[in-house]
């Protein structure tokens, strides 16, 4: 469809009591001319003067008010079809992944199995931290196939009461391999009095992971990241703060819209994937969003530019 098309059907529909006032003004307007050609002796008083000046501008007020609000509706529609394509994007990328998830899915499975030959005590346990990440990254294929394909993911069949304070231990051991590859500090601080909470603990922990990352990607190296989690009367609490470079004021109410990026571009630096400001394709937040509002949690976050970052989500203690 051609752009001047899609204007044309957006096009701001005037009211009858515009279409009205304009007709009666224009009356007004061409009996004053005909007066003058009929009697052409008659002066003219300075109040036509103003009279035609007065048209004129309420004229030109009213046409600039029109062409505003056919530009906006325009930029909504093109705002809808770039969101249109961004989800056929995603859909079809996450159907293409299929794949190579079903191969590798089998060789894990035949090494685990042993099918491939005996492992050493050091492969067994980098298999077992393979097989792993590979189904959450099952999951999270799972989570982006329903998210955009207008059924989003249920978590309902996995909850269960379960230690928050466990699931953010093992997370934190889980994500250390990355923090030391950036020479950074994680540290942990929790609460001991927190209760167990009704959660989906996959999901959960695919949230700690997210944030982690995000965290570890936007704080240089020799940088300071902290877990808090504490109980919070009606719920848990739980915070993860960084040192880094912050969020700008203007960007904090974007932060959890489906690809966004808060850097423009990612800079290259040794650690790669997770690179001092390395960017990805947007979606962490928004999927963690997701999983936090499957639970009746609320997730936000907290910032100032060039000196911290803290995202904070609760979970209810009762559902």
């Amino acid at each position: 469809m051609k752009e001047n098309e899609r204007i044309e059907d957006l096009e701001f529909k005037h009211s009858k009591f515009r279409l009205v006032l304009l007709f009666l003004v224009i009356l007004v307007i061409i009996l004053r001319i005909l007066d003058i050609v009929l009697y052409p002796d008659a002066e003219i008083i300075p109040t036509d003067i103003i009279f035609v000046v007065a048209i004129l501008q309420l004229f030109g007020f009213w046409y600039d008010s029109v062409n505003e609000k056919n530009r906006i509706l325009w930029l909504q529609k093109k705002k809808e079809t770039l969101d249109e394509m961004k989800n056929k994007f995603t859909i079809m990328t996450s159907h293409e992944l299929m794949t190579p998830i079903t191969v590798i899915k089998t060789y894990i499975g035949m090494m685990t199995n042993k099918l491939l030959g005996d492992l050493t005590e050091k492969q067994q346990e980098a298999l077992d931290v393979m097989n792993k990440y590979f189904a959450r990254l099952e999951m999270i294929h799972d989570n982006l196939t329903k998210l955009y394909s207008g059924n989003p993911p249920s978590f309902e069949e996995n909850l269960k009461p379960y230690s928050a304070e466990k699931l953010i231990k093992t997370t934190a051991d889980d994500i250390m391999p990355f923090i030391k590859r950036r020479n950074q500090n994680l540290s942990v601080e929790i609460d001991h009095k927190i209760p167990e909470v009704v959660m989906d603990p996959n999901g959960i922990r695919q949230v700690m992971v997210n944030l982690l990352l995000n965290s570890i990607r936007f704080t240089p190296d020799n940088g300071n990241i902290i877990i808090r989690a504490k109980d919070n009367k009606s719920n848990v609490r739980v915070e993860v703060e960084d040192n880094g470079i912050g969020i700008p004021k203007d960007k904090l109410t974007h932060i959890f819209e489906s690809f966004y990026e808060v850097q423009d571009t990612a800079e290259a630096h040794s650690s790669g994937s997770i690179g001092f400001k390395s960017g990805g394709i947007g979606l962490g937040l928004t999927i963690t969003k997701n999983i936090i509002d499957f639970h009746k949690g609320n997730i936000w976050a907290e910032s100032e530019e060039g000196k911290f970052s803290r995202f904070i989500f609760t979970l209810p203690k009762e559902r």
